[in-house]
């Protein structure tokens, strides 16, 4: 297969939004960071997060980061392939600073994990890969070298709207089908396998609509007894609070600005965790910045976090010398 128009289309793409792929990124010409969050969630489905630490994980087509940003500094080890070596110069510039970050770049689909890793995750990616024999390698390769797994199946990618940007490169994009089997089909594969636990999931994680995901679940993450229907162990709300507890330890450790980044972003994203509007409170507070600390405190009231963010409020409001409002707060509770 002749990858030049992808690559073409990447390296374009790539130097009109590097410095862009944040949860609150709103660019035109990629899908909103909130929907990419919401991905990440689904691709971590059935994995226990608090293990990350343990496990050896793969991002296989990663691009710039903008996923394994929020999984880089958890995990064991993350190794990040890809085509391009743009993406991956970007990615070693955003992940230079940690050690347990490794790059491998791959010429057309050819790679295949070498040694046993934990977990391998792979969105918008697969997709490419317009020779069934070559998209069959590929995930053979990733099931044997993988307990388990998550893979994007297909998507209308000509109707997300950065194609628009790049018309030209867009239509040469599509001159060439890509192999995109029917879930009916990996299933029917999959069926008789002898190991791992094969599963296709319908998902609407962001702007492109209702997508298949297939994955293999593995016992030692989900703690499921053999038997039984593995758990979807994750969702955008599991995320959030595993994501603010290590918020949480990074501002204990003294890294407040660190903290505090990763806090915004899951705030823009509109989470729906009462948690980390709790946690922007007291830090806003620390800062001397009381009305923010205030606005915080009241949408993490308003989002459940009743007993603690109230007395928080009522921290806040006494300090600051409202204490008429502290006193209906406190009243509340």
């Amino acid at each position: 297969m002749d990858w030049s128009a992808y690559k073409t289309y990447w390296s374009k793409y790539l130097m009109d939004t590097t410095s862009t792929e944040t949860l609150l990124s709103n660019d035109p010409k990629r899908m909103k960071g909130c929907h990419a969050y919401a991905t990440f969630a689904t691709l971590l489905r059935h994995v226990e997060l608090e293990q990350l630490q343990n496990m050896r994980v793969v991002d296989y087509g990663c691009g710039t980061g903008r996923l394994a940003r929020l999984i880089a500094p958890f995990c064991r080890q993350l190794i990040l392939v890809d085509v391009s070596v743009e993406a991956l110069q970007a990615c070693q510039k955003r992940f230079g600073h940690l050690s347990n970050v490794e790059y491998r770049l791959v010429q057309d689909s050819n790679w295949v994990i070498t040694d046993k890793v934990d977990y391998v995750y792979s969105y918008a990616s697969l997709i490419y890969i317009c020779d069934a024999n070559a998209f069959w390698h590929t995930v053979e390769g990733i099931d044997k070298g993988a307990d388990a797994f998550a893979i994007h199946l297909h998507s209308t990618i000509n109707e997300a709207p950065y194609m628009a940007a790049y018309p030209d490169i867009g239509r040469e994009l599509h001159k060439v089908k890509g192999y995109r089997p029917r879930p009916e089909t990996i299933l029917n594969r999959y069926s008789s396998a002898s190991s791992g636990r094969y599963l296709v999931e319908w998902h609407e994680p962001d702007v492109r609509g209702k997508d298949p995901f297939f994955y293999k679940t593995s016992q030692a993450f989900s703690g499921v007894p053999t038997g039984d229907e593995p758990s979807s162990l994750c969702t955008r709300e599991r995320l959030d609070r595993f994501l603010c507890k290590e918020a949480e330890r990074w501002y204990a450790d003294g890294e407040v600005n660190k903290a505090l980044e990763l806090l915004l972003e899951l705030a823009g994203a509109e989470t729906k965790v009462w948690e980390v509007y709790n946690n922007l409170g007291v830090i806003a507070f620390d800062r001397s910045d009381v009305d923010l600390a205030i606005t915080c405190l009241k949408t993490a009231l308003s989002k459940g976090g009743a007993s603690e963010a109230a007395n928080n409020l009522e921290t806040v409001l006494r300090a600051s010398g409202n204490n008429s409002e502290a006193w209906l707060v406190g009243q509340a509770q």
